[in-house]
């Protein structure tokens, strides 16, 4: 994947999932930010190659192992905009056993400034996932929506990264 490659599907991404917002009458706040995005990888050697090439254009932050599977993460060198977001965090995880993924974007992250139980409420229509709610290391909610997934959280991801680098 090259840079450009990048953009364009990130892009792509964004506007399909907007897309499908707008058409199920889901409109956020102006005031939550995109964290940043979730490439999916289809295999292991697809996720090591990945590392490499966002590598070529972004600065490896850390590789964690979550849920039982490797997470890379990546700050780009220049923030992906779309709309009124800057996005520079690229997530990688690599595949878990046994689970299948179509490479590509698969969701993106916000960053609340509400409790989950008020999201909720303002939103009574939507079918969330509160299975990561109580998760003591970056809890979150979120909903799928077409084929595309969205994820709300409190804190930024670097934010996150920061404690954990602390930690090692």
């Amino acid at each position: 994947m090259t840079k450009d490659q990048l953009i364009k599907e990130s892009l792509n991404f964004l506007e399909n999932v907007f897309f499908e917002l707008k058409n199920n009458n889901l409109i956020f706040p102006n005031e939550w930010q995109i964290d940043h995005l979730c490439y999916r990888t289809e295999t292991v050697k697809e996720y090591n190659f990945l590392k490499i090439k966002l590598s070529e254009f972004s600065k490896f932050l850390i590789e964690s192992m979550v849920n039982g599977r490797l997470i890379s993460s990546f700050k780009l060198d220049k923030p992906l905009v779309f709309k009124h977001h800057k996005i520079d965090l690229i997530e990688l995880p690599s595949p878990k056993a046994g689970q299948f993924y179509d490479s590509g974007f698969e969701h993106f992250e916000y960053v609340i400034d509400q409790e989950f139980k008020t999201v909720m409420s303002h939103y009574p229509k939507v079918q969330f996932d509160t299975s990561n709610m109580r998760s003591k290391i970056n809890p979150d909610i979120s909903f799928k929506i077409s084929k595309y997934k969205v994820k709300l959280h409190h804190e930024p991801l670097e934010a996150i990264i920061k404690e954990e680098l602390k930690l090692i």
